[in-house]
């Protein structure tokens, strides 16, 4: 009996520690979603094929190209251009960078430059971890952009920012309506 007692504290205690991860991660929290225009965007990026998981080195590659050539950055962020649920992982298609205030010229490869023109997006807010919040997010904006008569037009935008050592990240959807 006293083994059956030991075997329920702890998987009470385990269960306890999963769902606290959890709740840490952002994966119970309430996503609400909202048109706005926003724009413009500068971007200076660079290429990503493959694992979007993998697209912290290419921003931190532009990061460190921009500060160490005296460029002001505003935030991180992802351009994801592939939809993975169609596109293997190996050719998912992005861009991985920085916002800045101006545009920046006369880049060296791997950066490009890339300015977005005020434009209609939905948008969500995501306080947690970045890799939670395509298992969280995601799934809520497709139902919501298709019943609120929007389609989407080109590549999703995460934009990353970090509040003292908490993530929030922002989604722009890029939408039309249909």
């Amino acid at each position: 009996m006293k083994a059956f007692k030991i075997i329920v504290i702890v998987f009470v205690v385990l269960v306890g520690l999963v769902v606290f991860g959890m709740w840490q991660a952002g994966v119970f929290q309430k996503i609400e979603f909202k048109t706005q225009e926003i724009g413009p965007l500068n971007m200076v990026y660079a290429e990503h094929k493959g694992s979007y998981m993998k697209i912290t080195e290419t921003i931190a590659l532009v990061d460190k190209y921009l500060k160490d050539n005296k460029y002001a950055s505003i935030d991180s962020f992802g351009e994801y251009l592939s939809d993975p649920s169609k596109v293997k992982e190996a050719d998912l298609l992005s861009n991985g960078g920085m916002l800045v205030q101006k545009p920046v010229v006369k880049l060296p490869e791997p950066f490009k430059f890339k300015k977005i023109d005020k434009r209609l997006y939905v948008t969500a807010v995501f306080k947690g971890h970045p890799a939670m919040g395509a298992f969280v997010v995601y799934p809520k904006a497709m139902p919501w952009i298709t019943q609120n008569g929007f389609t989407i037009n080109s590549g999703v935008i995460e934009i990353y920012k970090m509040n003292g050592k908490d993530w929030e990240i922002e989604y722009l959807f890029p939408v039309t309506k249909k």
